[in-house]
């Protein structure tokens, strides 16, 4: 018969075992957190109306509350709690980026912008969704945390579209959109686009 470890052995091994659990779930835990915060790709995708979406999955969207007025086309954002309305300066080629931050970027100079602005929406579905305009399938899904965000919208090289009513290949504005928990609420132009 194999005799049986000595009791010191015994509790060694346990501790040594409980030890490689605890770093596996502390490993498991960081690489989460890490994949919900500083997200950052870039989207590209056809849309129309000169407009796309951001959206809380599962979102209760009906079209019918959509009022837009001049001042919303001006501001380029309507926000809905759980949805956000952007007006792009193209007709349909919109090509963007995207950034999940820890905390509210420090931006002191908005010159290489043309218009700059943010809202905020609330997430309760664990996603945020970009959707083009009349699209059931969302163009990108970004994992969040369920909460308060506040979302900037940097906008750049409006001069690249000819018409704003027709859609054309050279159409190049850019669309940066970061992303960080906050409980601000309500719309705020950082830098107003004039045209004239």
């Amino acid at each position: 018969t194999e005799k049986p470890l000595p009791k010191n052995t015994q509790i060694k091994s346990l501790i040594w075992i409980n030890m490689k659990i605890l770093l596996l779930s502390f490993l498991v835990l960081l690489s989460s957190c890490g994949s919900i915060k500083n997200q950052t790709e870039n989207f590209e995708f056809i849309s129309f109306y000169g407009q796309f979406y951001l959206q809380d999955k599962n979102a209760n969207i009906n079209a019918q509350k959509y009022n837009f007025s001049d001042k919303d086309g001006e501001k380029r954002l309507v926000e809905y709690g759980d949805e956000l309305v952007i007006f792009t300066q193209t007709y349909g080629n919109v090509k963007g980026s995207y950034k999940v931050l820890d905390s509210e970027p420090y931006i002191s100079d908005f010159k290489k912008y043309d218009h700059v602005v943010e809202g905020s929406i609330s997430i309760k579905n664990n996603e945020l969704d970009i959707f083009a305009w009349g699209e059931k399938t969302p163009n990108k899904k970004i994992r969040l945390n369920n909460g308060n965000y506040r979302v900037r919208i940097l906008c750049s090289n409006f001069n690249s579209v000819k018409e704003r009513d027709l859609q054309y290949d050279t159409d190049n504005d850019f669309y940066e959109i970061l992303i960080w928990r906050s409980h601000e609420k309500g719309i705020k132009v950082l830098k107003m686009y004039s045209n004239k």
